[in-house]
């Protein structure tokens, strides 16, 4: 088997290097680990060819790059899908040109059945596969007593950009940011794994959502309109993303936002600046409020949602479907979307017994069905029916 990934500093995205520890240790598999740039010194003929969501979830560069030589490979292709939503920077109906070119066999989703088939069954040649994120044990695991736990509510994530449509985890972070009461460390700061695991460890309880978005067009026409009208409301030069990028997010936070700083009082702009500073509401109610949200189910479970799960950490989560794995009040504490059980839940964070009682029961739960071994099983499995 070769995976094929894209080799680039990846530390505030551990899932994504969960997807190839998985591959790496499963006993099962015999693997050749490639970064794309690489892909043309390989002579050796595989089962299968496997590419990384890495490979196509921030960016369509590294599949214009693998096209020459998947062109010219027999061997099955499998890919990964990441950020399965009208990204700007990798958008779907780019992603699904170019893979149309390619001969892909199967294509591994974390969206739900309804929505996975509906964007990628006719680019996968024989099946679509259901590869939600699972829990990496190894990183994520308890190391602190409940009661030794710093934090009553935690939250750490970047905010949601104007262009996904998606107002609802950004008003949740807001609510949750003003409660009083409650020792809180609730911003939008990013960690890597190591120190998101600790972080986790740190709280008793941690607040999140589904990701992704409700508005998924599969030809990108909604977000092309947003970044239409965001470009002509700002006079700045702005600078596109490139490989650099990577070496701003390894700085620390002080840096980075004296670097925002200058960069807002300056005629020039970086794209994901842009878009973070956009007028969110203006335009969530420009394009979003008025469209009847589509009968498919775009949204899914996050790896965040895994790894609390994993530190023991209760979760307090907005009302999803969350790929029908999880179940609320049973595996998380469920906080309805227009917030009229608000009061119930605080009560709830109160009870120590109670949350002890949710992790206990999804941590056990998790590590039966939901860990990354699992889900190489489950594809394995599937590509050998």
């Amino acid at each position: 088997m070769l995976v094929v990934n894209r080799d680039q500093s990846y530390d505030k995205l551990s899932y994504y290097d969960d997807w190839v520890k998985a591959f790496v240790e499963h006993r099962r598999v015999s693997l050749t680990l490639i970064d794309y740039l690489e892909v043309n010194s390989i002579k050796d003929n595989f089962n299968f060819i496997f590419l990384h969501h890495s490979t196509n979830a921030d960016s369509i560069k590294p599949l214009k790059d693998l096209l020459p030589f998947l062109e010219r490979r027999k061997e099955e292709i499998f890919i990964f899908i990441g950020n399965e939503f009208n990204n700007i920077f990798s958008p779907i109906g780019d992603r699904r040109k170019i893979l149309k070119k390619i001969n892909i066999s199967y294509v591994g989703s974390m969206l739900m059945h309804d929505a996975a088939q509906y964007l990628w069954s006719d680019i996968a040649r024989k099946k679509v596969i259901l590869t939600p994120p699972a829990l990496n044990e190894n990183n994520f695991f308890s190391h602190q007593s409940f009661d030794s736990r710093k934090y009553d509510i935690g939250f750490k994530g970047i905010k949601y950009y104007s262009y996904i449509g998606d107002t609802e985890r950004n008003e949740m972070i807001e609510k949750f940011s003003k409660l009083k009461g409650f020792n809180l460390s609730v911003d939008n700061t990013r960690f890597d794994s190591k120190n998101w695991s600790i972080f986790l460890n740190s709280c008793k309880s941690v607040i999140s959502s589904e990701a992704g978005s409700y508005y998924v067009d599969i030809d990108d026409k909604i977000v092309r309109q947003i970044i239409f009208e965001i470009k002509q409301k700002t006079k700045k030069i702005i600078i596109p993303r490139t490989n650099i990028d990577k070496y701003f997010y390894k700085l620390p936070l002080v840096i980075k936002n004296i670097i925002k700083f200058f960069l807002s009082k300056s005629p020039i702009s970086h794209s994901n600046l842009v878009f973070e500073d956009a007028e969110f509401t203006i335009f969530y109610e420009k394009y979003f409020k008025k469209i009847k949200k589509p009968l498919i189910y775009f949204k899914c479970i996050s790896s965040r949602n895994f790894d609390a799960i994993g530190t023991q950490t209760a979760q307090i989560l907005l009302e999803g479907k969350y790929n029908n794995i999880l179940t609320p009040n049973v595996h998380y504490i469920e906080l309805k979307k227009d917030y009229s059980n608000f009061s119930e839940v605080i009560e709830k964070i109160k009870d120590k017994k109670l949350l002890g009682k949710i992790t206990k029961t999804a941590h056990d739960f998790i590590f039966e069905n939901h860990l990354y071994r699992h889900r190489v099983d489950n594809i394995l499995d599937e590509l050998t029916k």
